[in-house]
């Protein structure tokens, strides 16, 4: 058995010993599979779990708020309570928003979110004198997160024939929904 193929001990003082496990255990190949095929959430945990995942740059921009309320030009924030940055379309990196998400008055906002959008976590969304398809709801409540929506000023959302989808549909994509406001 070679040297690499053994746990060595390491010793951080003379009462405790750590064993350090040897890294070519597994082919490289593998790691660089699971790091290119892994989904954002599942990638976040590897990187907590393994350095090997870990990225110079972190590859997404994960926003606390989004607020989407001009043509070509978004507000985000990183932290709570933090001053808003602005940043103009398209983002350079895939937006990953944590906890709040306000969409208002611009058609052509949603399309461009959705496209730049890896991750939708938002807990409360607020729409507001805006049309939503259905598919595009879908798509903004996939993780089941939303606990209040409010929906203002004439926003509609509507199933693929353009007709106002079902409260009931819409209900289906909110299971924790705490709060509606139409």
């Amino acid at each position: 058995m070679s040297q690499k193929d053994v746990n060595l001990p390491f010793k951080f003082s003379s009462d405790v010993t750590f064993t350090v496990p040897s890294l070519q255990r597994y082919p490289t190949d593998i790691f660089k599979w699971i790091k290119k095929n892994a989904n954002p959430r599942m990638l976040l945990k590897l990187m907590q779990v393994c350095k090997y995942f870990c990225y110079q740059k972190f590859p997404y921009l994960v926003t606390y708020s989004f607020d989407g309320f001009e043509e070509d030009i978004f507000n985000y924030s990183i932290k709570s309570g933090y001053i808003n940055k602005r940043m103009k379309y398209p983002c350079n990196k895939s937006l990953w928003i944590t906890r709040v998400l306000t969409l208002k008055s611009f058609p052509s906002i949603l399309p461009k979110l959705i496209k730049s959008m890896i991750i939708c976590d938002a807990t409360y969304i607020h729409l507001e004198r805006i049309h939503v398809s259905f598919n595009d709801f879908k798509i903004l409540t996939a993780s089941g997160s939303v606990e209040i929506l409010h929906c203002y000023g004439n926003t509609m959302i509507c199933d693929d024939s353009g007709n106002i989808a079902p409260l009931e549909n819409i209900l289906e994509c909110l299971p924790k929904l705490e709060r509606l406001v139409l």
